[in-house]
């Protein structure tokens, strides 16, 4: 047995202990230990599977994790294959009966076990080699359904008994969690996170691991939230001990192209050596395309930007973003490009109802309140303007000028009022949105 399966079969035991309930009926207890069993055979059969095959080697591998008990694994795989569509969709019953006990007393149970689960399945996922981005991707996939279902019943999903660490990856995890839309960027970024976790885990017993390149290419059109999500995953990365600072150094062409030769390089290496310990994040990234007539610098900030990147990979990532076809074509520019960055992750632009969402929240930190009314004008002016949107829309930044100019016109009406009291001062009109 490998110190990897020890661990997962230690994880089990643990996770089967947590879930017992010393104030439930023998009969209940009986029903949640088979909740926890089912549910490990499942989950583990699926993540060995994600190479289409289950060998005999993974078989024994699950039954090295529920050592001591009684159950035939390829039979009940089988059965629960078949099963699966359903099961995958539902919360299963031992976190179901903590989540109940947790409404009652106000504990976390629920979120405690889920925690575990997700623990177990990382390090099944490592064990039998470098964990694939398929299985990563699931276990994110399955941990997230499951998440998402206590949420809609009001149940608290945060682990609180986590290290100081890991509570500080949960608070950015779940700032990551609190942004409007992005539903596969959430999903993308959590299961780069997972990837690193297993990779790290590898590494600590002395395993195997496979190149693992962490620079990204982030598209999609302006104030989809690159810069937002670039700035959260620095301090993501180093609250998981990827990075040392987590800090993020924003630049564009200007920053690294210099009009004289010699100096771009020069430029370069300072953003570069800002961003150690960090991210640096590359906006409007497609900019630095070498033009075909070879009068501009960008090739020579490209050039040696890779050469950082290499000598640098260690403690700094890079991440470029930009219009997604425009990217492909800074990407096309140079041989080295495409196998430094191959890693994508796409911002989709906002809908009316998120773009909504955007000023409602704006609202609020800003202490603004306003009635039903106000409120569907706002959408309505939303609506309009995603309508006739073309390429240079700016979605969020377009929400934060009708915002601001809400406001203006707000400060405007009160002040042209003469008198007012705290109510008004906080209160937005629809006379106060801007005409479209």
């Amino acid at each position: 047995m490998t110190s990897l399966s020890r661990e997962a079969r230690d994880i089990y035991k643990d996770l089967c202990a947590k879930a017992h309930n010393p104030q439930a009926s023998a009969a209940e207890n009986t029903r949640i230990a088979e909740s926890v069993l089912r549910t490990v055979v499942c989950l583990l059969s699926q993540i060995m599977m994600a190479d289409g095959n289950l060998s005999l080697s993974e078989v024994r591998i699950i039954e090295e994790i529920l050592e001591g008990m009684q159950v035939d694994v390829k039979a009940c795989i089988d059965v629960w294959n078949k099963k699966w569509p359903h099961i995958a969709h539902d919360i299963p019953y031992f976190i179901e009966s903590a989540a109940r006990h947790d409404k009652v007393q106000g504990t976390s149970k629920a979120a405690e076990l889920l925690h575990g689960l997700n623990e177990l399945a990382l390090h099944a996922a490592a064990i039998d080699g470098p964990a694939s981005e398929r299985e990563v991707r699931f276990i994110t996939g399955y941990m997230d359904g499951i998440k998402r279902s206590l949420q809609q019943e009001g149940v608290a999903v945060e682990h609180k008994a986590a290290t100081k660490a890991e509570r500080s990856l949960q608070e950015l995890l779940q700032d990551l969690d609190r942004l409007v839309g992005l539903a596969q960027v959430k999903k993308d970024v959590t299961g780069l996170v997972n990837l690193v976790k297993v990779r790290q885990m590898r590494q600590q017993h002395g395993m195997k691991v496979l190149p693992l390149s962490l620079h990204l290419v982030f598209t999609g059109n302006p104030g989809t939230g690159k810069t937002t999500v670039a700035r959260l995953l620095a301090e993501i990365y180093r609250a998981i001990g990827l990075l040392k600072k987590g800090h993020l150094v924003e630049t564009d062409r200007s920053g690294l192209i210099a009009g004289y030769v010699g100096q771009t390089a020069l430029k370069v290496q300072e953003s570069v050596t800002k961003a150690r310990g960090g991210v640096l994040f590359i906006d409007e990234a497609y900019t630095l395309t070498p033009k075909e007539d070879g009068e501009d610098y960008a090739g020579e900030a490209i050039a040696t930007l890779l050469k950082l990147m290499e000598d640098h990979r260690d403690d700094v990532i890079v991440i470029v973003a930009g219009y997604s076809d425009l990217m492909e074509q800074f990407l096309e520019s140079n041989p080295g490009l495409r196998s430094r960055f191959n890693k994508f992750i796409h911002f989709p632009d906002y809908s009316p109802e998120e773009l909504y969402e955007i000023f409602r929240v704006m609202c609020e930190q800003s202490d603004y309140t306003y009635d039903e009314a106000t409120g569907q004008r706002a959408l309505e002016a939303l609506t309009k303007m995603c309508a006739v949107k073309d390429e240079n829309f700016a979605n969020a930044r377009a929400v934060r000028n009708l915002f601001e100019q809400t406001v203006q016109n707000h400060a405007n009406r009160i002040a042209m009022a003469g008198s007012c009291d705290a109510r008004d001062l906080i209160t937005l009109s629809a006379v106060d949105l801007p005409t479209f």
